[in-house]
């Protein structure tokens, strides 16, 4: 079905390409390419899907997605089918909240959360209202049929192609540039000019109509999610007659259902380049949609960097990828494709010469993979024993505890002995949270996430790390925790590094749940919080940085009360500025005797 598989395309040409990915659910699919240059440094691929059709169960609706970490930037793509029909709004809106609530990627919060850009697109099926009569107040809203009347239709039609007399006066057919030449090819020039800035005019007034639009700004569906502006690059998409062209069926009004949508993390950018319908695919009532985007990743210090080298008919090497080629801790952009599978399935890929064909031989618009220490999860190259058995996570952060955060060279850390800074709140306040139990009140804490997060200190007993969390709060939409004295109800969590390159493009995430004695706790929000402006902070400040900020929670993707944050960030306090091997020999005894694992000799 052409108009559910929406692809992002993009050519380059002499550029070569590896299926990574691919997903489907029914008849909706999404398949991720990436460049032969970038696909080591892609890691972490996660699949979803959620069947939104006949008892939540049938897959002729639904979402299907797909996720990926490039370096340090993560990336998630869903293609959905969403309900149909003019009067269906809140079943497409409900639609979006399950694909929200059931499609998750490994991570701990809600996918519109999740990742640094999230892509949505497909066959969302909202409809344009033009024509209905303005609803007098909310109270009453406009009647949307199911199936509208014909003569709307028509003049939806006609309200696209402009009016006849008006066109008839300048000599010019319906079809733009289908009529009788005039003679004056300037003229006949400036006529089309103004005709075609004419149809756009009227497809935007069309649009502002657009169902998806109200449900973004009423935060119904697609809270946070920007768009280009489909009126002002392409016709409607929805319903045309299966030929070429834009020739609308009269059984529903003309619309743009087609559409490709963005969320970007706070600190990060996403740029459309390209935005158009394919008029001269003729095989579905929907025009296929292609969209371009550029969208900002990010490379730390600690991952490895990839360069080009393509050599001309000269032998010369005419350019450099600078693109990929980053700074300590600095970020780029470029263009990018996706694809999944893991990474066991592609060792050894990128020891060779990619190019069009399998010589190993260099020649005119080859790309040669030259890589870097430390190698990547999905290389062949061997790990020394201490990496063994370690994630890509594991190993990438074990840097960050070794050379960034504390100058140790052991694998292991202590928080309270390596890590300098933390986060220390001065107020947590939750508003109008969402009532999660039957007296219609909720006993909420908060659980903190995040890329530089030390990991929180084990339970005595326990030899599963507890999780950064404050205490519970019972009964209460409007909780206010305590932060300050030694009962405080919010934790500081040190942080792995400081470093101004790093922690400028990181998130602290949120997960607020509600407290239950017999079942399973539920959650009633997820928000995320950028550290940007901690990144400015260093050993020499005399005031320490901070944040103070709400932070909208959402659940399914709607709005689910909101955070008051205030933190700073400060040094962490010590008895001394450094502890005495003895010190740290003893602290480390009564955290090995707590946690009941033997001495390691």
């Amino acid at each position: 079905i052409a108009h559910i598989r929406l692809t992002f395309i993009f050519t380059i040409s002499g550029d070569s390409y590896f299926l990574m990915s691919k997903a489907s659910l029914g008849q909706m699919r999404v398949a991720v390419f990436v460049r032969a240059d970038i696909s080591p440094a892609t890691h972490k691929w996660h699949q979803s899907t959620e069947a939104t059709g006949i008892g939540h169960v049938i897959a002729n609706k639904g979402g299907v997605g797909v996720s990926v970490k490039v370096w340090d930037t993560s990336v998630c793509f869903i293609n959905s089918h969403l309900a149909a029909h003019d009067d269906m709004t809140r079943r497409r809106n409900d639609d979006f909240a399950e694909i929200v609530g059931g499609c998750f990627f490994g991570e701990k919060v809600e996918c519109v959360h999740a990742f640094h850009h999230l892509v949505w697109f497909g066959d969302l099926n909202y409809r344009c209202e033009w024509g209905l009569e303005k609803s007098t107040s909310s109270a009453t809203p406009k009647r949307v049929d199911r199936n509208p009347p014909k003569e709307r239709v028509r003049r939806a039609i006609r309200a696209l192609e402009g009016d006849d007399e008006e066109l008839a006066k300048k000599g010019v057919h319906k079809k733009w540039g289908a009529g009788p030449s005039s003679g004056n090819e300037t003229a006949s020039t400036d006529i089309k000019e103004s005709d075609g800035q004419k149809a756009v005019a009227r497809r935007v007034a069309m649009f502002e109509t657009d169902q998806l639009t109200s449900a973004r700004k009423r935060g119904d569906a697609f809270a946070g999610f920007k768009e280009g502006n489909p009126a002002k690059a392409h016709a409607p998409t929805f319903k045309v007659c299966r030929e070429k062209g834009f020739v609308y069926n009269e059984q529903r009004n003309p619309a743009w259902c087609d559409r490709v949508l963005w969320r970007t993390a706070e600190g990060y950018t996403c740029d459309q380049t390209l935005l158009k319908a394919a008029g001269e695919i003729g095989t579905s009532d929907h025009k296929a949609v292609a969209c371009g985007l550029t969208l900002e990743l990010v490379a730390h210090a600690a991952v490895v960097h990839f360069e080009d080298d393509i050599v001309d008919e000269s032998g010369e090497t005419p350019r450099k990828s600078s693109s990929f080629q980053s700074e300590k801790g600095g970020s780029f952009n470029s263009r990018r494709r996706t694809r999944g599978g893991t990474d066991d399935d592609f060792d050894g890929v990128h020891d060779k010469t990619v190019g069009d064909s399998d010589s190993n031989t260099a020649g005119p618009s080859v790309r040669r993979v030259i890589k870097t220490v430390p190698s990547l999860p999905n290389s062949k190259k061997s790990t020394t024993g201490g990496d063994k058995g370690k994630t890509f996570l594991q190993k990438l952060f074990s840097r960050f505890r070794a050379k960034v955060c504390c100058g140790a060279s052991r694998e292991t850390y202590e928080p309270e002995l390596d890590c300098e800074w933390q986060i220390k709140f001065q107020s947590l306040q939750g508003k109008e949270l969402i009532a999660s139990d039957l007296n219609g009140y909720s006993d909420p804490y908060v659980v903190f996430f995040g890329n530089v997060l030390a990991a929180p200190p084990k339970s005595s007993g326990n030899v599963r790390p507890r999780r950064w969390r404050t205490s519970t709060i019972v009964a209460d939409l409007n909780p206010s925790w305590r932060v300050s004295g030694n009962k405080s109800q919010v934790p500081c969590i040190p942080l792995l590094t400081v470093d101004p390159s790093v922690l400028s493009k990181e998130h602290l995430l949120f997960r607020v749940m509600d407290e239950d004695s017999l079942t399973a706790d539920d959650p009633i929000g997820y928000g995320r919080l950028f550290l940007g402006p901690l990144a400015d902070a260093g050993a020499d400040v005399s005031q320490p940085a901070g944040i103070d900020t709400v932070v909208p929670l959402t659940l399914f993707g709607r709005r689910a009360g909101e955070l008051h944050v205030t933190l700073v960030l400060e040094k962490m306090p010590r008895k001394t500025t450094k502890f005495t091997k003895e010190e740290a020999r003893a602290w480390r005894a009564k955290r090995r005797d707590a946690s009941g694992k033997p001495e390691h000799k």
